[in-house]
């Protein structure tokens, strides 16, 4: 050996047995190795077992199992039918990256002893894969989320891309193993053209910044399909679908201000299609929304809020509803029609219905609660909704001016009071309704804030 290979060999021992040396301090013991080039991994005895901890470089799942096998661990990362099964939970730290790439990963999961995937500080790259819980024991992912499942997690300044793959089968009701989720300031990544199915929730992001979320699925998961909760800023959500999902197509949570959600179609879930509640300057366009228990909901104070363009169909109660203290939401160009109750329904809030919304076929066009006051509804088609066009549960619901109110089957005003209608009857034009203004009296129950 040359002179300048034998130092080579010792300067490289060197960094090594400093390297152990550190880690065997840290919190926990940790067993830690470098045997694979360029990255090196570590197992940290834990409570109730082992974990193994990617500490840096880049590294495969065909590198990570061979460098496995050549220190005797191969029950931690096994390869069969084209297949990996990960039986222990995997921490990616700082300094470290794991690429998943055109490979089906499975996640044990079976009772009292189920494992997750990590980026804690670290990179996890999933491209043209699939990841999903596996119980060995039946053969098959595992559905039963009461006992535990494995879960995928992105924190603590991580960067985690999801790209044209599949996560599924992951997650249970426990905070960080809720399925796929990022979460904390300074986490980020791009979520593209992939599906998130039968998970606890579909996506979960909290607390992250300028995510990308474009063409993806979201769909049949046990709570909402995709879910921006708790201070996620500046998100642009384009082009996705999210639909049967037990809970809301998509959410909109807490302090997620500033979001973009353009051109999604979110349809047949079991409570709203897209829910924003207590979030700040967010824009909704071009997005398509059916067959939703409320199509648009807009509540807990949120604030500055334009939908446009968007159509809002065949929900089963309201196409639009704006609640518990919305203010400053505008709504112009959208079509807003067979929604089994109100087109837009107004409980307690402020809003700017127009111009140019087209209220059509609705059982109600336009609900204005007691608590609408300051709403204006201005410019609009409203036409041929199965009961009226407007209707007016108190005596100040705001303004009503230039519209277009024809064809509706029974007036063109319904009021909860003779006579409220009065000052809105020239101020519209009024067209084939049998009546201009009626007392509602079938005792149709006011829909709840």
């Amino acid at each position: 050996m040359s002179r300048s290979g034998k130092r080579r060999r010792l300067a490289g021992a060197g960094v090594a047995l400093l390297g152990m040396t550190l880690l065997g301090a840290a919190a926990g013991h940790l067993v830690a190795r470098a045997p694979a080039e360029p990255g090196s991994y570590g197992i940290r005895e834990v409570p109730g077992g082992e974990r193994l901890e990617l500490l840096g470089g880049r590294i495969d799942l065909p590198a990570l199992a061979e460098a496995l096998a050549r220190d005797g661990r191969t029950d931690i990362l096994t390869r069969q039918d084209g297949t990996w099964l990960l039986s222990r939970s995997l921490v990616i730290r700082p300094g470290a990256t794991l690429e998943v790439r055109k490979a089906t990963l499975r996640l044990h999961s079976e009772p009292n002893r189920f494992v997750g995937l990590e980026a804690r500080g670290g990179n996890l790259e999933i491209t043209d894969s699939t990841v999903t819980s596996w119980a060995p024991g039946t053969g098959r992912p595992d559905d039963q989320v009461d006992d535990g499942r494995a879960w995928v997690l992105a924190r603590d300044g991580a960067v985690m891309n999801v790209l044209r793959s599949r996560m599924e089968q992951l997650g249970y009701a426990r905070a960080e193993r809720s399925g796929v989720a990022w979460r904390t300031k300074a986490t980020s990544g791009t979520i593209h053209r992939s599906t998130f199915a039968g998970n606890w929730y579909g996506a979960y992001l909290s607390g992250t910044r300028n995510l990308r979320i474009e063409d993806n699925v979201f769909r049949h998961n046990a709570r909402h399909g995709l879910t921006l909760a708790v201070g996620c800023s500046n998100a642009t959500v384009r082009g996705n679908q999210s639909y049967a999902n037990a809970g809301h197509g998509m959410v909109v949570f807490q302090g997620s201000n500033d979001a973009t959600l353009t051109a999604n179609e979110v349809h047949d879930n079991r409570r709203s299609g897209i829910d924003v509640d207590g979030s700040l300057r967010l824009r909704l366009t071009g997005n398509v929304v059916y067959g939703n228990d409320i199509g648009l909901h807009i509540h807990g104070r949120s604030r500055s809020i334009v939908a446009d363009d968007n159509r809002l169909a065949a929900n089963r109660l309201d196409g639009l509803r704006i609640s518990s203290g919305a203010t400053q939401v505008t709504a112009s160009k959208n079509l807003i029609d067979f929604n089994h109750r109100a087109g837009v329904f107004i409980a307690e809030g402020t809003a700017e219905i127009g111009p140019a919304n087209r209220l059509l076929d609705n059982e109600m066009g336009v609900w204005l609660s007691t608590d609408a006051r300051g709403t204006a509804v201005m410019d609009n088609s409203i036409e041929s909704n199965v009961l009226d066009g407007v209707h007016l549960a108190g005596l100040r619901v705001g303004l009503v001016r230039g519209n277009l109110i024809r064809a509706n089957r029974k007036a063109a005003f319904s009021v909860a009071s003779k006579g409220s209608a009065r000052p809105f009857l020239s101020e519209n034009r009024l067209v084939g309704n049998p009546a201009r203004e009626r007392v509602r009296v079938e005792g149709h129950p006011q829909p709840a804030g």
